[in-house]
């Protein structure tokens, strides 16, 4: 009999947070992008409207499962994982947000395949492959080759080499540290970054031969301390080369489709000229995933795989991509006209951006309209869709589900289950959207969404800040707490402007705010 955690950390729950690029009109997105078919019971797909079935595997509290059940109600939902207080709290959230299409079970992958379950248009695993044992990863693959459709797609994220190369002498000890001291998870952790603080002032020889993790190191405690703990303490740790993670998705029949880090797909925005032209010297995919891993120091990777998936015509993937929804991922006065990538600096302040963003200014639209817009009438239409591509890598534009209206009650419910622990500790900093998708709306905003209408600006900071808990909530400004009171509550007040000018239009467009 398997032990219970098998060296997995049980002790410190994982982080409560929601994984955009794990929802289905995402992973839709990145199927049309390599020019592959999505699953079947897609929206998009052969079965259009016919409803989908979903699976996460290793959900962890839950939370992106049940953000992304209540935003699809034409979807069925499971979520699978072993930890016993990650199931009740995403049971918790379930139960009080009245999502009624999701299923959470408390069970190892190892049982999972002793179970009968549905065949499924997509399977996701977050920060799961990476951190379990060969064993683990062969239930997996067979947990794979048993349940997923023809043509149904599958999400791993895992920490991948050469980027972690340099990390693994701090892992390594940390792990070691951790089997020989007392205390949970949470100490242990911060006990091994104190020492290996401590080593790095001494001068340890480690560091001067290797700079990547000296800098690691001094950026670490930015991090969650339970983001750490999962990170380092697990026994099976072990960055892959990918390589070596889709020698092991062919097992159970599944083929390479692309990267659900949509940057990742544009090879122009993260290799140089010299380096695309020695990848494209290589004769196979995998070997060009492989170098091209190699030249940016890839560290983590977030792949999409399909099984025996249809290849889309140009014209197919043109006309499935026009019937995909796209909304703004920020306020249209917060965008912006560049952004930062692997090769430098990209600029895409244009007609057809302006134009793209103009009208998602109040809401999210389908492809078909963006590309009928006045502004950008008589342009040519795969300009429309590389423009939108561009904002979409830049992180100012995201792929997201057709608005499906049935879902705004659902949507209103879990929303107003997460606001009601907006301070403390379950507090879950995104809202779900009845486009599919949610978003992320901070501890603050979930107070300020509550201010009744016509309340004024002070009032409803002075609201606020009564709710706080003085001797554990206080309001920062730049990266300070604020002890003043009245500070306080003019800092919150600024805030209230911006949210009400801002924020809130966005997030009804959205459909996060009814």
């Amino acid at each position: 009999m398997a032990v219970f955690n098998e060296g997995y950390v049980v002790d410190v729950q994982y982080m409560r947070t929601f994984f955009k690029e794990l929802a289905p009109a995402w992973l839709d997105y990145v199927c049309l992008i390599n020019g592959a078919e999505p699953p079947p019971g897609s929206m998009l797909g052969r079965g259009e409207g016919a409803g989908f079935t979903y699976c996460d595997l290793g959900c962890g509290p839950g939370v992106t499962t049940n953000l992304l059940a209540a935003a699809n109600p034409a979807g069925e939902f499971h979520g699978i994982d072993f930890n016993p207080q990650h199931i009740a709290f995403a049971q918790k959230i379930a139960r009080e947000g009245n999502v009624r299409n999701v299923r959470f079970h408390e069970t190892s992958f190892e049982d999972a395949l002793k179970r009968e379950w549905p065949q499924f248009d997509y399977v996701v695993l977050h920060g799961v492959y990476s951190w379990i044992s060969p064993r683990n990863k062969a239930n997996v693959m067979e947990f794979l080759r048993r349940n997923l459709k023809t043509g149904g797609v599958v999400y791993v994220s895992y920490n991948t080499m050469p980027g972690w190369a340099a990390l693994s002498p701090f892992q390594n000890f940390t792990q070691e540290f951790g089997s020989k001291i007392q205390g949970d998870s949470l100490k242990k952790v911060r006990d091994a970054v104190g020492y290996f603080q401590a080593l790095k002032d001494a001068n340890a020889q480690v560091f001067a031969a290797n700079n990547n993790l000296a800098a690691h190191l001094e950026g670490i405690d930015r991090n969650a301390p339970e983001y750490l703990a999962h990170e380092y303490l697990n026994q099976d740790w072990k960055p892959l080369y990918c390589t070596e993670m889709m020698k092991d998705a062919a097992s159970a029949g599944l083929a390479f489709v692309g990267s659900a880090t949509l940057i990742d797909n544009h090879w122009a925005y993260i290799l140089t000229e010299p380096m695309r032209e020695q990848v494209v010297k290589l004769p196979t995919r995998d070997l060009r995933e492989l170098v091209k891993d190699y030249c940016t120091n890839q560290g983590f990777r977030r792949d999409v795989y399909i099984r025996a998936g249809q290849a889309l015509t140009p014209q197919g993937r043109e006309a499935a991509l026009q019937r995909m929804t796209f909304a703004l991922e920020i306020p249209a006065a917060r965008v912006q006209m560049r952004a930062r990538v692997p090769v430098g600096q990209i600029a895409y302040d244009n007609e057809f951006t302006k134009a793209i963003i103009a009208a998602l200014a109040d809401g999210p639209k389908p492809l078909r309209e963006l590309v009928s817009l006045p502004a950008l009438s008589g342009k040519d239409v795969g300009d429309v869709i590389k423009n939108l591509q561009v904002l979409c890598v830049a992180g100012q534009v995201r792929p997201v589900s057709m608005p499906d209206m049935s879902a705004r009650n659902a949507v209103d419910a879990l929303s107003k289950a997460i606001r009601s622990r907006a301070i403390g500790p379950e507090q879950i900093s995104q809202l779900p959207s009845t486009y599919g998708t949610a978003f992320m709306v901070n501890g603050m905003d979930q107070f300020l969404i509550d201010v009744p209408a016509g309340v004024s600006e002070t009032e409803a900071a002075q609201m606020v800040y009564s709710k706080l808990d003085p001797a554990r909530q206080k309001i920062v400004m730049q990266g300070k707490p604020i002890d003043e009171p009245s500070v306080a509550i003019n800092r919150i007040t600024e805030q209230f402007r911006d949210f009400r000018e801002f924020r809130m239009p966005w997030l009804k467009g959205l459909g996060v705010i009814n």
